[in-house]
């Protein structure tokens, strides 16, 4: 495997990529059918393909569900907020010292310089928005059908399944935490010679996945970035910064 080829896709979901999504990504139309293209030329060329999937439902912490205030979209909430009782999770599991682990998870996200924001509802389980758009699904499967092996496929991992943690990552939580699935999945990702890598938003779920990617890197992969394949909320976000730090490290170029 150490010669092969992975396309690694980070959440092409309609949320995020339809003008009708509830976090459309500007761009991001255009972006994945540069994706397919670049799919279909490159199709012989490419030994595995792994498609990231944000999945939530309704009560997610990142969701004004999940708080008994029902935030407004793009409000921030601190630890801070939750220990004054400003705002206060809504605890379904009955769990002693639920209100604390959300305030010590809240503390954690802080401590590595992030905020957490409440979104839009997007990426419920099984919606509409959930969903990967018709041609991307087309190129995909065209390029399963195109390899000999029996049974070759693209691979679907889903994240963000945790009500109570946010995961930009397709490899670790917001607070840093790492379960042994993504690991796992980590490990796996790192065998292979290259990793092309596209998706959305390249300022929030690709670079945080990129990041983790930078922290564990294998001397002898490369990550290729396929500019012309993602899109950003802001082009001027300092998590654009990981793309830069990777190519002057040596181990990433843009294609």
């Amino acid at each position: 495997m150490e010669n092969e080829n992975l396309l690694l896709i980070i959440d092409p979901q309609n949320d995020f990529v339809d003008t009708e999504g509830t976090m459309y990504v500007p761009g991001a139309e255009q972006a994945v059918k540069n994706l397919c293209r670049w799919i279909s030329v490159n199709r012989k060329n490419i030994h595995e393909i792994v498609v990231t999937q944000d999945t939530h439902r309704s009560y997610h912490i990142g969701h004004s569900a999940f708080w008994k205030e029902t935030p407004s979209e793009f409000t921030n909430i601190t630890s801070e907020d939750v220990r004054k009782g400003t705002y206060s999770p809504i605890d379904k599991g009955k769990r002693e010292n639920f209100r604390e682990d959300v305030i010590k998870y809240l503390e954690n996200v802080e401590k590595r310089g992030q905020t957490h924001t409440i979104w839009p509802e997007h990426c419920i389980n099984g919606s509409w928005g959930q969903a990967f758009p018709k041609d991307l699904v087309e190129s995909l499967n065209i390029w399963s059908l195109s390899h000999e092996d029996i049974g070759k496929d693209y691979k679907i991992i889903q994240k963000g399944l945790n009500p109570e943690k946010e995961m930009y990552s397709a490899f670790s939580y917001a607070d840093g935490v790492v379960e042994n699935k993504e690991q796992l999945i980590l490990r796996y990702i790192r065998l292979f010679k290259k990793i092309y890598i596209a998706g959305f938003a390249k300022d929030y779920c690709v670079a945080e996945t990129v990041k983790d990617l930078v922290r564990v890197h294998c001397k002898d992969t490369e990550l290729i970035f396929l500019d012309n394949c993602m899109a950003s909320i802001d082009k001027n976000s300092k998590n654009m910064k990981i793309y830069e730090e990777a190519i002057n490290k040596g181990i990433a170029k843009y294609e």
